[in-house]
Formats: structure tokens, C-alpha cells, sequence
């Protein structure tokens, strides 16, 4: 038996105690270094990203990826590396922390007090601010234990560490139900002031009077038995020196005392760790927490107590990391989790673990692990009975809070938009826009064309101005739309919390005019009425005046440009807000409700995303519409509406159309890609839908008739959860098109620095200040009104289980009622033909908000129920939720293979429209992606760039202009001002329109237009290759390649000329067009490299 008697021979008084405070020194440089450089800003980035924060099992920190196309193995595995890279700071904390208490607590006479529950209060002082979780806190209580700490002080330390630290407190009542927030705060005191000391004092009695008085021997992990032993026995001292020592020797001291109780603590410690890490990945690798909260039962209170307990038994198995609980159960509650069994979770879940289980097992005995234990699941048990019983009266305080929030107000008095200068007739703009037609010439060139076709080269002069290259600062330069004539002004509103607004800001460029200038078509800010159409004139732009009737008068939600009339003029087509869609047709530059065909006529969906190809191969531009529609006021659906079937409006010609809705389960699609992803040579067609895992390829046949869809012919392993933006494009000139994804990504900390400076709704408001002009006042009350706001997504995720009072103003807290009141009403619980009782119940709790009563209408729709798991699987792939991705044809056999890890742009943030866009012109194709979110803006990041060197992508965000906090959802990119580079125009859903101007190209670039005189005027579908500098052949190398396309992304809409950046080239020396009929055209200039070209078949 190993002697550690001497750990209690008192001091002598009258000399210096130099090793104490060398012990103390160490352990406050210990506690520091980690409190203030790790533990707690992760858990206040945790806070702030709330049930946003990434989770992959039982972890945070995403080292080993686990795809929805990994075998079981590799899941164990990768649940395994990422619980231990979760969880490596505190317990490597925890042990050190453990060891330095061990070397202290012999040097301190006075440990404990004569009562229990002091000793408990006292542990709960310990435990509390280390911040580390129950499985990195027990090596602490191991320390405190071998110490001599009594057993009330070592127990609750350990279980208030996870518990009771004062972020996670403040976590838990941010992000939950205000009710389950204290009914956690309440057991966890309660476990830790009251039921350890009386455990101690009447079942484990004779385990605490081993730590009651110092004669008695150290408990049994004082004293191991095997290599344990024989290694502390090797390295500790026989005793502790009494007599007088100096500062040298005090410090010689306590590095060697603290070097045998760091490998003592360490060797019987971590291998447990290891143990508890298989454990706790056998768990997480088998279980799905949303199929496991679809799955629990709802009435019978035998079901419902024995699911309860089986809920409890696996969370406080599993050693979750700090704060896991309260992120989880954040999300489980959003997807639908019932409260009793959200409340048994919260607080089994991280409260106690199978490690810490064995902790005090082999430190204390077998009977205390299991007594523990015993207890948290107890007081689990009687948190999720208690909610349970208490849910109705809870429930009906809620809901009179919201009544309440709802009835405060008479009426919104509703932020109104900036009035607009005078918008400039045509007439007025014709003779400049005569004037400033871009000049052609021809290129002499050799053509040759495989059937036949009369093909010619032109090339149109660029514009006089002179690329600015200034010597320092980012390559981009920020310009604010009003810099240029964009004069679109944007509000702060609450309504962009809501339903439609949520997803505004829709873009499209092109030419409208013919005079070779690119023109911009945006909606108006929130609130605003109409669109807004900007001629460009010479490089700024003037708004034009238009007549379209009766979508001048309605909100308009998304529009995109395509030529649908086989005139080469770009056509406009406008989806609307209840008010239906329309395709505009272009009468030289101008746009009338006299020259409108009616697509859809009012409804409550609306057309997200908006595609154009010639996809049956008549020479005629088809339609295909992702249609979306909120259900009351959020952009998910728990049933499926079919009113928001997806369609293809077939061009008959003569300004008409025939629809087809598609196939599949009706989803919520936020975009539409037109690709060729068998290789067949027959385009086909993606829907990417939000928050529903029901993204589908769609292959059609001769004719554009519907050939085969369902999971066997996908073409991806998998696609990702909320699909915002799909984009195709040819990213490594392999020749080859290859496929990203965007989606809600938030960061895994590797990728992007996420520091609180730049998602401050403080600085956001400073943006808007330096843009606008404000003063000081103005930019605090800017921020202010948006934490307001803010707190509407709160009450609005918790449905029925937020009281709406945090919001500061009036009207946000009235909103926050309302959106609470339509959510309660309209969930899976709703008559799915369509329930007139709970709509007229919601229309009536809404009278004194007319304008969101028009959220209740979905209640009148009918929905599909939930398509059973089995039937689903045989029509979808697996959906992937923790990152985009770049999906490229990798496999002998020509399979897709994701590689957006490997190639760094898996996780820029809540991403929107992602493209790919050689914004660098050094002849590699970036990615540009808008991310952050107005529904959530104090947790917005800046808009992340993509640099590609043709091997990696790097994040050149910051060097390159693109660094800026405010929220963008979408933006198209053009020479603007023709000085032979590329720019990047942003949404107006902010305060104003940003541009982002081009001054450091890396080289020239090179914009092809094709105009095609068989039908499908303006090239759509064709694939364009260029190679340069002697190179006659293609091939990959110095060859590049890029679609006419006119689908992906988020809600923008580009111009049809492809652009090439040639980087270093010193001239073009070939072009091959393969138009979409098939027909290869091979063109080979005589002395041409940058500027804008046509190439014409006639």
C-alpha cells in the first residue's frame, strides 16, 4: 500500500510558505491561460451561434468528417478522433488543473469545513467557474479527491462544473423556453446544495468518513494495487519536507511534486478517456436524435415514462462536451422534440457520463459511481415529469404573453422606404443610350464548323476609361451603390423575419438596351413596391421609368433575364407576391404590361428560383421554376405543400406556354441547376430545396420528356440539407464541369476566423453609418432597433414557448407574438386538407396586424403528411447538414466525389448564392459566396472569397475587398464600366446597394456572347472552350472552359457572356463552341487576346 500520510504533517508557521504561492503562481497562470485564451470565448461563440453551432456527433470541433456515404466503421472512427479534438483543451486542462490541486491541498491546513452541505457549497465555488465538462472536471475531482478534499466538496465540484458555470447558465436561458431554463438551474442546484450532502451523510457514509479526518488513509486511489502503484510508488517521496526552504528549492519542489501527481492523475485518467470516447461514438454512430424525437411517443403515460427513461439512461451515458446540451436540445426543440422529453435530455445530458462514472469507480468505489449516477437520473426523470405535468398551464401562460404582445399595440406603424428620385423615360435616355453603342470589328480568324454553319467573329472596343491600379490597398474596392446612381435605400424592418422576407434581394444584369452596356434589374428594399430597372449609362446608371401594371403595385420576390422570344433581347420574367407571375417581353429596352403573359395566377407560391435552357430542343428558351412559399411565417415545412410543385413552362412560341409540374415530393426549392449530369447529351435538371432533404436530379429524354429520377440515378452520393445555391463551372481546367453546393455552413473553426468584432450588430450599424453619413446617435439606435428585432427569431423558433418580452420595442415584441401564435397553429398537427378551425382562430389573435394575417392562409392549404422513412430513401439520396460542397468527377468509372474539405471551402457560413467566377482574371475560376443572415444579423459573418491557384482554394476575403459585415443573400458580376475587368454587384436588402469594383486584375480577360441565328438566340446551353498562347488542340493545360448558363445560384440572374481570365496569356489562340445541337465550331484568331467578342452562326 502506497503511504500518503505525510501530505497532512503540518507546516511550521513562522516560515515563508514559498511553495504555496509557487503552486498557486502555476495554477492561477494555468486557470488564466485557459479561461481567457480558450474556454470561455468558445463558450460565448457557442452562445451567440446558439442551435447554429456545427455538431457531428458528440462533438463541436469537426476534425474527421462523417458523410452521409460513410460506412459505419469510419463513422465510429470519426465520432471517436472528433469527441477526443472536442474535447483535448479541457481535459488536458483537467488533468493539469487536477495535478496542480494535488500538489496544493497538502500545503493548506484548513480544507474543508465540519458540515456537508458547506462542503458542498464549497465545491460548487471550485467547480462552477472552471467551465469544463463533467468528463474534463472529473480528473479535477480525481486531484481533489487524492487531496483530501471531503467527498461533499470533490462530488460537487465535479457536477457543478457542467452545470453551473455562469456562460452555460446564461446559454441555457438565451436559447431555451424561460421554464426550462430555470426548472435546469433549479435540479442543478438543487442536486449539488442538497442531494450530495445527504447522500454522503446516509448512503455513502463510509466513503465520506474516509475523507472526514485526516488520520484515516487516503481512499482507494491513494492506494492502487498493479503498475499504478509501482510507478507512484517510484516517483513519490517518502514525505514532505517541514523544514525551512528558499525560493529555488521551493520551486525544485513543487516541479517535482507536480511531475508524480501529473503522471499519476494522467495514467489512471486518460486511458478511461479513451474507453469513454469508443463508448460514447458507439452511441452517436447508432442513434439519430431526429429520427429518435420523431420517433417518442406522445400520449399514454406508461409510453411515455418508459421512453423517458431510456432518453436519460443513453444522455447521461454518453460524455458530452460542455454546453452540448443546451445545443442540442435548442435544435431538438426546433425540429419538434416534445418539452417533457427536452427537459429530461437537458438535464441528463452533460450532467453526469460513463467516464465520470469510472472516475469515481476506480477513485472513490464502485457504490459511489453508481449512487451519482442514480441520482442525475432521478432528477432527470422528475424535470421531464415535471414539465410534462405542467405543460398546459405553462403552455396557456405563454400564449396569454403573446395575446398580450399582440394586443399592446394598435396596429405597426411600418418603416416606410426613402422616396426615389424620378425615374428617366426611354425617350429621355434613348439618345444617350444611341450614342454610346459599343462599336464592333471583325477578327480575322480561320472558322471551321462540323455541320457546315457560316460562322463569324466580332470584337467590341472597350470603353476609354483607365483601370485604376493603385499601388496599395485590397484588389476590390467598395463603392456604395449611390456612388453609381444605384439610389435603392433600404430600412431596418422586422418583416424580414417573416415568411417572404425573409429571402429577399433579387439581382439580374444584363443588356437590355443592345447598346453593349450591362443594365442591372433589382426588387425594391423591404417595404418597397415594384422593381426597379437601371439603364447603364457610360458606367453609372440611371433608373428608367416603366409601366407594369399590376406588378408595379405589388411586392416583387424574385425576376431573372433570358430571351424567350427568340429576338435577342433580354426578356424579364417576375414572380410576385401573391399576386402571381409574369414574363415581361423586351420592346428595345422597354418593358410594359402590354407586352406581358400571365405564367401563374395568385397564389402563396412564388418562383425562388428561375432557370432558362432550351431543354426539349426546339430552339425555343424553356422555364424552370423551384417554386417556395412559407408555411405561416417560416421558410420550412414539416408538411408538404403542394402548391409549391416545381414547373417547367415549355416555350410554344408566339408569347405562350405550357406548364408541367414535376415529379417528387413538393419541397421548398431555393435553386434550379440545367446540366448534363449523365453525359448523355441531353440537359437535365436539379432542384436544391431548403430544410427538407429532398434535392433531386431530374433526367429527361428526347423531347425533354421526364426519363428517370429517384435515388438509384442521382448523380451525387449525396446533396446538402438547406440548399441555397447550387453552381457548375470548371474549377481546375480539367475540362471537365464540376458541381458546388451551398448551404447553411456554419464555420468548423478552421476555415474562417470568427472572432465577435466582425458579427457585432454594432459594427453592421457603423457600416451602414460610413455608407450613409450617419452620426454617432444614429448608428446606436441603428443598433439597438436590430437587437430588437433579433429577438422576433427567438420567440419564432420557439413556437408556443416564448413569452415575446425581450424584444425592446413594442412592435417587434407584438410581431414576436404574432409569428408565435401563427407557429403554435400551423404545425403537423393541423388538419393536412386544410383546417379552417385554426385559421380562423389565427386570423381573429391577428386583427390588430393586418398585414401579417396573410401568414394564417397556409392554414387553408392542403399538404401532404410525412412520406414514411422506407418510401423516402427509395426516392432521395442522404442529405449532408455541416458543410457545401464541390462535387467532381473523380472515380474510374466517372462517379462524383465531394472534395470541398480537401479543398478548403466546406464551411464559409450561413451561406446564400455561391458561384464560380474568376474575379482574380489570373485564369483559375474563383468562388464568391454572400453569407449571414437578417433574421439572425448579430451572428452574421462577412461574405467569403475563394481565391483559387489552380491546386487550393484560399480565403482571400480580407486582401481582396470582399471583408464586410453586412448581410447579403445574392449578387451577379460584370464589367460594369468596360475597363476589361470583372466586377461584383450586391442585393439591395441592406441600407444601399454595395459594388465592389475591380482594380488589381491579375491579367486580362477575355467575355464571349453567341448569337445563334437557329433559334435559342443568345447561345443557351452551348459549351465554350478557349486555349491560349499556340495551343491548337483541346486539351487540359492551357485551355479553359465554361457553359452559356442561365440557371444556379440564389435569386440572380447573369449576363449570358461566358469570361475568361488568361492571367499571364500573351494571346488566344483558339475557341471551340459546341452549340447545343451538337454542332463543334472551331475558331482560330489571328491576333486576339482580352476584350469582348461575338461569335455569330447563321
Amino acid at each position: 500500500m502506497l503511504d500518503l500520510g505525510y501530505l497532512n504533517q503540518p507546516q511550521e508557521r513562522n516560515k515563508p510558505n514559498y511553495r504555496l504561492w509557487v503552486t498557486l503562481a502555476f495554477i492561477a497562470f494555468l486557470a488564466a491561460n485557459f479561461w481567457l485564451g480558450s474556454r470561455y470565448p468558445a463558450l460565448n461563440e457557442k452562445a451567440m451561434m446558439g442551435g447554429d453551432t456545427p455538431v457531428a456527433g458528440l462533438s463541436f470541433d469537426i476534425l474527421f468528417e462523417v458523410l452521409p456515404n460513410s460506412g459505419i466503421l469510419w463513422e465510429f472512427t470519426a465520432n471517436v478522433v472528433n469527441w477526443i479534438n472536442t474535447n483535448l483543451k479541457g481535459m488536458a486542462f483537467g488533468v493539469l488543473f487536477g495535478s496542480a490541486v494535488l500538489t496544493l491541498l497538502p500545503l493548506i491546513q484548513r480544507r474543508s469545513f465540519d458540515n456537508g452541505f458547506a462542503n458542498s457549497a464549497l465545491g460548487v465555488v471550485i467547480g462552477a467557474p472552471l467551465g469544463v465538462c463533467v468528463n474534463c472536471a472529473a480528473p479535477i475531482a480525481f486531484g481533489l479527491h487524492a487531496g483530501r478534499m471531503r467527498l461533499e466538496t470533490t462530488l460537487s465540484a465535479m457536477l457543478a462544473s457542467p452545470t453551473l458555470n455562469v456562460i452555460v447558465v446564461t446559454m441555457s436561458f438565451a436559447l431555451l423556453p424561460f421554464h426550462l431554463a430555470v426548472i435546469k438551474l433549479v435540479l442543478a442546484l438543487a442536486l449539488v446544495l442538497l442531494v450530495v450532502p445527504l447522500l454522503c451523510r446516509y448512503i455513502l457514509k463510509s466513503e465520506t468518513d474516509s475523507t472526514r479526518h485526516d488520520a484515516v488513509k487516503v481512499s482507494n486511489a491513494a492506494s492502487p494495487t498493479g503498475l499504478t502503484a509501482w510507478i507512484a510508488k517510484v516517483l513519490a517521496p517518502a514525505e514532505v519536507e517541514s523544514e525551512k526552504q528558499g525560493f529555488v528549492s521551493s520551486i525544485q519542489w513543487f516541479v517535482k511534486t507536480y511531475a508524480r501527481n501529473l503522471f499519476f492523475i494522467f495514467i489512471v485518467t486518460v486511458p478511461m478517456m479513451l474507453v469513454a470516447a469508443a463508448l460514447g461514438a458507439v452511441v452517436a454512430t447508432l442513434t439519430d436524435p431526429g429520427e429518435l424525437t420523431r420517433a417518442l411517443p406522445g400520449r399514454g403515460a406508461f409510453m411515455i415514462i418508459s421512453a423517458m427513461i431510456l432518453i436519460v439512461l443513453c444522455a447521461s451515458f454518453v460524455p458530452a462536451p460542455i454546453a452540448l446540451d443546451i445545443i442540442l436540445v435548442t435544435v431538438l426543440l426546433q425540429i419538434g422534440m416534445r418539452t417533457e422529453y427536452a427537459m429530461a435530455t437537458l438535464i441528463a445530458l452533460g450532467s453526469f457520463s460513463v467516464y465520470a462514472f469510472f472516475i469515481l469507480w476506480k477513485a472513490i468505489s464502485l457504490r459511489t459511481g453508481i449512487v451519482v449516477w442514480a441520482a442525475v437520473i432521478a432528477l432527470s426523470m422528475a424535470g421531464g415529469i415535471l414539465v410534462k405535468v405542467s405543460h398546459s398551464d405553462v403552455l396557456q401562460y405563454y400564449q396569454n404573453k403573446q395575446i398580450e404582445a399582440i394586443q399592446a399595440v394598435d396596429g405597426i406603424d411600418w418603416p416606410t422606404l426613402h422616396e426615389l428620385p424620378p425615374a428617366v423615360s426611354l425617350a429621355d435616355l434613348r439618345p444617350t443610350i444611341t450614342s454610346q453603342a459599343i462599336r464592333s470589328n471583325s477578327v480575322p480568324a480561320s472558322f471551321q464548323s462540323s455541320n457546315g454553319n457560316l460562322i463569324s467573329l466580332a470584337k467590341l472596343e472597350l470603353s476609354d476609361g483607365v483601370r485604376t491600379t493603385e499601388a496599395e490597398g485590397p484588389a476590390f474596392s467598395r463603392l456604395v451603390g449611390t456612388q453609381i446612381g444605384l439610389m435603392e435605400k433600404g430600412v431596418n424592418s422586422p418583416m424580414r423575419e417573416l415568411g417572404y422576407q425573409a429571402m429577399g434581394g433579387a439581382i439580374a444584369a444584363g443588356d437590355l438596351h443592345g447598346d453593349g452596356w450591362t443594365d442591372l434589374v433589382v426588387t425594391r428594399p423591404t417595404h418597397g413596391l415594384g422593381l426597379s430597372v437601371y439603364a447603364n449609362v457610360g458606367g453609372k446608371f440611371v433608373r428608367q421609368e416603366h409601366d407594369l401594371g399590376v406588378v408595379d403595385d405589388s411586392e416583387v420576390f424574385n425576376l431573372a433575364l433570358a430571351d424567350l422570344d427568340g429576338d435577342a433581347q433580354l426578356d424579364m420574367v417576375v414572380s410576385t407576391i401573391r399576386n402571381g407571375d409574369f414574363v415581361f417581353y423586351n420592346d428595345g429596352g422597354n418593358f410594359t404590361a402590354e407586352k406581358m403573359t400571365v405564367l401563374n395566377e395568385p397564389s402563396q407560391a412564388t418562383l425562388a428560383s428561375i432557370s432558362f435552357a432550351d431543354l426539349d430542343s426546339d430552339g425555343d428558351v424553356d422555364i424552370l421554376s423551384g417554386r417556395w412559399g412559407p408555411r405561416g411565417v417560416s421558410e420550412g415545412w414539416g408538411l408538404r405543400p403542394e402548391h409549391n410543385r416545381n414547373q417547367i413552362f415549355w416555350n410554344l412560341g408566339g408569347e405562350d406556354f405550357r406548364v408541367e409540374e414535376l415529379p417528387g415530393v413538393a419541397g421548398q426549392t431555393l435553386t434550379t441547376l440545367i446540366s448534363d449530369f449523365d453525359l448523355d447529351g441531353q440537359l437535365d435538371i436539379f432542384s436544391g430545396d431548403d430544410a427538407g432533404a429532398t434535392d433531386l436530379v431530374t433526367f429527361l429524354g428526347e423531347g425533354g420528356a421526364i426519363r428517370s429520377f429517384g435515388r438509384e440515378e442521382q448523380p451525387f452520393p449525396y446533396y446538402t440539407n438547406s440548399s441555397m445555391s447550387y453552381a457548375q463551372g470548371d474549377w481546375n481546367n480539367d475540362l471537365i464541369i464540376d458541381y458546388y453546393a451551398v448551404q447553411v455552413a456554419q464555420s468548423d473553426g478552421e476555415s474562417r476566423d470568427r472572432s465577435a468584432d466582425n458579427r457585432t450588430l454594432f459594427n453592421i450599424c457603423t457600416q451602414f453609418g460610413e455608407d450613409i453619413g450617419w452620426s454617432e446617435s444614429e448608428v446606436l439606435k441603428c443598433a439597438s432597433e436590430l437587437l430588437s428585432i433579433d429577438q422576433i427569431r427567438d420567440g419564432r423558433n420557439m413556437r408556443m414557448l416564448h413569452d415575446c418580452g425581450t424584444s425592446s420595442l413594442a412592435r417587434d415584441r407584438a410581431i414576436c407574438g404574432a409569428a408565435s401564435t401563427i407557429r403554435s397553429l400551423e404545425n403537423r398537427f393541423r388538419n393536412p386538407k386544410g383546417d379552417r378551425q385554426r385559421f380562423e382562430k389565427c386570423h381573429a389573435a391577428l386583427r390588430t396586424i393586418p398585414a401579417l394575417q396573410i401568414y394564417c392562409d397556409s392554414l387553408l392549404l392542403p399538404a401532404a403528411k410525412r412520406m414514411p422513412k422506407e418510401e423516402f430513401e427509395e426516392l432521395y439520396r442522404p442529405s449532408f447538414q455541416n458543410g457545401n460542397m464541390l462535387m467532381m468527377r473523380k472515380t474510374p468509372d466517372g462517379a462524383f466525389v465531394d472534395l470541398a474539405k480537401e479543398k478548403g471551402i466546406r464551411s464559409p457560413g450561413w451561406g446564400w448564392n455561391g458561384r464560380f467566377i474568376d474575379l482574380d482574371q489570373d485564369g483559375w475560376k474563383d468562388i464568391l459566396v454572400m453569407t449571414g443572415i437578417w433574421q439572425k444579423a448579430a451572428g452574421s459573418m462577412t461574405n467569403v472569397f475563394y481565391r483559387n491557384d489552380g491546386q487550393m482554394f484560399e480565403d482571400a476575403t480580407e486582401s481582396y475587398g470582399f471583408q464586410d459585415v453586412v448581410p447579403s443573400y445574392s449578387y451577379v458580376s460584370f464589367d460594369f464600366d468596360r475597363d476589361g475587368d470583372i466586377d461584383v454587384f450586391r442585393d439591395n436588402n441592406a441600407m444601399r446597394m454595395i459594388v465592389h469594383r475591380n482594380d488589381k486584375p491579375a491579367g486580362p480577360a477575355l467575355w464571349v456572347n453567341l448569337r445563334d441565328s437557329h433559334g435559342n438566340r443568345l447561345g443557351l446551353g452551348a459549351r465554350v472552350t478557349i486555349c491560349v498562347d499556340g495551343e491548337t488542340t483541346v486539351r487540359p493545360g492551357r485551355c479553359q472552359m465554361q457553359l452559356v448558363d442561365g440557371s444556379g445560384g440564389f435569386k440572380s440572374s447573369r449576363p449570358t457572356a461566358v469570361h475568361f481570365g488568361l492571367g499571364k496569356a500573351q494571346q488566344v489562340s483558339l475557341i471551340e463552341i459546341k452549340w447545343l445541337d451538337g454542332e463543334v465550331s472551331t475558331i482560330k484568331p489571328t491576333n486576339l487576346l482580352d476584350g469582348e467578342i461575338t461569335i455569330s452562326r447563321n
